[in-house]
């Protein structure tokens, strides 16, 4: 990994970092979260003087409304607050998978800009401020109307309308309690009415507006607190029916509970308010970074629902977090406990930029480097069909997929489908011709609950059993117990569940429309089971003769024309599980051969569409996420229609050859492997910032992580001749780097960064707020937003490698140096020193150097520092800087070591294993700074060089080059 730097400089940074103190921020900052209360009202203060408006307006009506600074957050529910909410339902009784169910609704987390300040009422719409509007306008609510989901109402009860709210207990509201029993429309007009009163704009805020000024900078479940303080705090925030409060049958007065940090009251609970947005359960996994207003139009069903957000007075606690969220028909009226609260844009006021997305150009472009030539020899061999016999006379029939390249992913889809990308099947399999049926998973699995509960459907227009209806119900983690199962029952058969791309492939059959036999969504119905004509429970649908479906409905397999493979369903039908973890961004740097999905994840991926899906879900590229012990989607009402598909992986010859082996050889030589590295022809690949940019000078010590999606580039940069600051940027092929906009991070330099969870952390050497110096760390959710630092490590650390061994075993390879006298002269001395930990923040050092220093005249004579370690199934491999005379200068190159255990090290050569660039070339003079990785079967490795001889670095244009090992026999 590192950097050399000279001990005098890391004293003046240490000096720097001690003596640093916050600078007044410009006049307007972003207010990026997390931030705590007092930092809400900075920012509130420090954009009213910016724009000259008052903190807080008062209105025409009463109304007070609260500015809210531009900012930036994490929308929905992140990884981390999705496995905290699960285990706080499994807590109070709740079954964790159903829960999970709803917590989709609220997924991905997704990052998020309002890029302008905009005023936000500071309570609900009040009866009396309501009353006002309609007074003096003479508009009357189509409750007043008559009309409830827009047509007449025809309940048991008497309408209920804003003036006679819940007829039903005779509730008689006061002027300052939020007006009830209103449809979307209604406050929409009152909306208009106000900017007309008032000659600004007021409107409902959208969703994410409503989301970031509830959040007010925190990150917790509740603005106020997590699941933790709830039972202490809950009640002073919130008016829910909720332990120690009880049941509630009506609202409270407006503003009575505590404010959250930006002075907004009843944010959480009291009544639920409508924002802008259409309903649709997908918004967020498409959803743009800045000032996202949902989906252009409603849900295909066409039942024009809108988000009503914060929970009420007679919902309990999980509904009113800041992240939740549901759906009402925007024309209802006869809900008890829903309201609203207004926004007022500002005329004329320059807010923050928008931010950049990472990987928006890479998304737009295909990644495609041409055809590929892809050996099929294999599947000769093999039958062209496979029929598995199972237990009781079941079989399952298999269809040989042959090697081959396709375009993956869609360019006319959501955001998680691109970019569209080349991918190489490089080695046959079976894929069952049918999604998995009833007989098959009981054959294997047996008969459980389900299948009484299916048993029981036999009335007249009930269709619901049958040995070839599709299984459904199934989570992730059955389809595990099943696969495990049946390799049991045909011992020698890779049974699996298949890869997005195995998937996608046999799908596409050599296709590149949206499905498999066009892009004419009219011709679906010939190829699938999908909602424009399957027969399902409910929603007014008649038979042909116009008798009304009153059963309950699944589909047999093999009813519809298959694919040009010989597979059946693959549109529609079921949902099919595939093997891979889902993240959004895996195909911005998917490898081209037999991609398997990221390496770790929360969420799986599921294939296909359903029988309750529309076509558009049904296309060949579409993905959809979902929590794996959970086994269907359902939330108002339960949707049966989660399967799977088998396929058997045949063995790579390769592979199995050396595996059977019987001199047990390794198929890769690591250590040549590290010894092979080549630079990249168009380095470098990080230059230095525009003139007047904080970076414009240099770039120097930096750390690579790799995430398995995207790589995070933190590396020191500054101006000639002033302390150095750490900024960040982003890549998905480690070659075309975004550098993050809201650059620097922080001050400091020597930064290096690893994921222990799902928690990022950065090392880097500093002094701590009692002036204690040592190796400080920081952490992060997203790797953009950093923690206050914590002194994990005292004394003169420089150049930390942090490399998690095991689940509770950290290494730490750095840089110590001191003075000696050599030749009669006072140096500076540097070796490569280990620690370490059980956690990765409390470190025991060891005594001696890991790594000796060269002999005398050798290439590493003088000094080592920068190392780099990597945990291979070999052992552990480092490269280091080491340095000594070249040509009469000092320059600084690159070595290689091995271990068996980390603590004891070989060098593998005498040599080095990358030398300085030829003359006159960008990389020239010395090397600053390194780091590697592993992906895909090499090594890929970035370097920070100089064209001068190695100096004070805040005097040297050092830039970022790239490179690779030789690709592995």
């Amino acid at each position: 990994m590192r950097c050399n730097t000279v001990a005098i400089l890391a004293v003046a940074l240490l000096a720097h970092v001690a003596s640093f103190q916050l600078s007044a921020q410009e006049a307007a900052p972003l207010a990026k979260a997390p931030f705590n209360a007092q930092q809400a009202k900075q920012f509130q203060q420090q954009w009213a003087k910016h724009i000259d408006k008052p903190l807080v307006h008062t209105n025409s009506v009463g109304m007070k409304l609260k500015l809210i600074p531009p900012g930036e957050f994490m929308m929905g529910r992140t990884k981390e607050q999705f496995g905290n909410v699960l285990k706080e339902a499994k807590k109070a009784g709740h079954a964790p998978a159903r829960m999970a169910t709803w917590e989709m609704l609220m997924m991905p987390g997704h990052r998020v800009r309002i890029t302008k300040p905009f005023y936000m009422g500071s309570t609900e719409v009040t009866v009396g401020q309501y009353r006002q509007f309609c007074e003096e306008s003479g508009y009357k609510t189509e409750a007043e109307r008559g009309l409830d989901k827009g047509v007449p109402y025809k309940g048991r009860r008497p309408i209920c309308t804003w003036r006679k709210p819940m007829v039903w207990i005779k509730l008689k509201q006061k002027d300052d309690e939020p007006v009830l029993h209103l449809c979307w429309n209604d406050c929409v007009e009152f909306c208009k009415w106000l900017s007309k009163k008032e000659g600004v704009e007021y409107c409902l805020p959208t969703e994410a507006e409503w989301e970031y000024a509830c959040r007010a900078g925190t990150t917790t479940a509740w603005s106020f607190g997590n699941f933790n303080t709830f039972d202490k705090q809950g009640h002073e925030h919130m008016f829910v029916s909720e332990d120690p409060q009880g049941k509630h049958d009506r609202p409270s007065r407006v503003g009575l509970k505590k404010p959250n940090a930006f002075g907004l009251y009843d944010m959480h609970g009291n009544v639920w308010e409508y924002v802008a947005d259409w309903w649709h359960r997908f918004t967020y996994k498409n959803s743009p970074i800045n000032d996202p207003t949902g989906p252009p139009e409603q849900s295909e069903k066409g039942d024009m629902r809108r988000i009503i957000r914060a929970g009420s007075f007679d919902w309990g606690r999980w509904g009113a977090q800041s992240v939740y969220r549901m759906r009402i028909g925007q024309q209802s009226t006869q809900h008890p406990h829903q309201g609203f609260r207004v926004a007022m844009r500002i005329k004329g006021v320059q807010g923050v930029p928008p931010a950049v997305e990472p990987f928006e150009q890479r998304r737009k472009n295909k990644i495609d480097p041409g055809p590929q030539k892809v050996d099929t020899a294999a599947a000769d061999k093999y039958p062209k069909n496979l029929t598995i016999d199972l237990p009781g006379g079941v079989k399952m029939d298999f269809v040989l997929i042959r090697p081959g390249s396709f375009l993956m992913g869609s360019s006319q889809g959501f955001g998680d489908e691109a970019p569209v990308h080349r991918v190489v099947i490089s080695k046959p399999f079976y894929m069952a011709k049918h999604e998995v049926t009833t007989s098959q998973w009981a054959a294997i699995m047996g008969k459980d609950g389900r299948f009484k509960f299916w048993a029981t459907m036999k009335g007249e227009f009930d269709d619901a059993i049958g040995p070839n209806k599709a299984m459904r119900d199934v989570s992730w983690n059955e389809c595990q117990d099943f696969v495990a199962k049946l390799k049991k029952n045909g011992p020698g058969r890779e049974f699996a569940l298949p890869t997005e791309a195995q998937w996608e492939y046999a799908c596409r059959a050599g296709s590149s429309t949206k499905f498999h036999f066009g892009d004419d969504a009219s011709d679906l119905g010939k190829y699938a089971w999908f909602a424009g004509n399957m027969i399902w429970p409910g929603g007014g649908r008649t038979y042909s003769d116009g008798i009304p479906v009153k059963g309950v409905h699944y589909h047999t397999v093999g009813m519809k024309k298959p694919n040009a493979f010989g597979l059946y369903d693959m549109h529609g039908g079921v949902w099919e599980w595939c093997a891979d973890f889902y993240s959004k961004n895996y195909y911005v740097n998917s490898p081209l051969k037999d991609p398997t999905g990221p390496k770790s994840g929360y969420l799986r991926t599921l294939r296909g569409g359903s029988w309750f899906r529309y076509a558009k879900y049904c296309r060949s590229a579409y993905r959809r996420f979902f929590y794996p012990a959970a086994n269907g989607d359902g939330v108002t009402a339960y949707i049966s229609d989660f399967g799977c598909r088998m396929v058997i992986n045949l063995p790579d010859e390769k592979t199995a050859a050396a595996e059977n082996s019987t001199n047990n050889q390794r198929t890769v030589n690591y250590t040549k492997l590290a010894r092979s590295l080549v630079r990249y022809q168009n380095n470098p690949v990080i230059k230095v910032g525009e003139k007047g940019k904080w970076d414009d000078q240099t770039l120097g010590c930096f750390t690579v992580l790799d995430d398995g999606d995207i790589f995070y580039f933190y590396s020191g940069g500054t101006q000639f001749g002033k302390p150095k600051k750490i900024g960040m940027a982003a890549s998905s092929d480690g070659i075309n780097w975004t550098k993050y906009e809201n650059n620097p991070l922080f001050p400091g330099s020597m930064p290096y960064a690893i994921k222990v969870g799902d928690t990022f952390r950065l090392y880097h050497p500093g002094k701590d707020a009692a002036g204690k110096h040592g190796l400080l760390m920081k952490t992060s959710k997203d790797g953009y937003h950093w923690s206050k630092p914590k002194l994990v490590f005292a004394g003169g650390i420089l150049d930390p490698c942090v490399v998690p061994i095991a689940e509770n075993k950290f290494h730490m390879y750095y840089c110590g140096g001191e003075k000696i006298t050599k030749d009669g002269k006072q140096v500076w001395e540097f070796k490569t020193h280990m620690a370490t930990s059980t956690d990765g923040i409390t470190w025991k050092k060891e005594s001696k150097p890991a790594l000796p220093l060269g002999p005398k005249e050798s290439w590493d004579e003088k000094s080592h520092a920068g190392p780099c370690v990597l945990k291979l199934e070999d052992g552990f491999h480092m490269w280091y800087l080491g340095s000594g005379t070249y040509n009469d200068k000092t320059a600084w190159r690159i070595g290689h070591a091995t271990s068996p255990d980390g603590l004891n090290w070989t060098k593998s050569s005498t040599k080095p294993v990358l030398d300085i660039g030829k003359s006159k070339d960008w990389d020239s003079g010395t090397f600053m700074s390194f780091d590697i990785v592993f992906r895909d079967g090499k090594f890929l490795f970035w370097y920070a060089a100089a064209p001068t001889e190695h100096r004070d670095e805040t005097k040297m244009a050092i830039q970022i080059g790239h490179g690779t090992s030789m690709v592995s026999d």
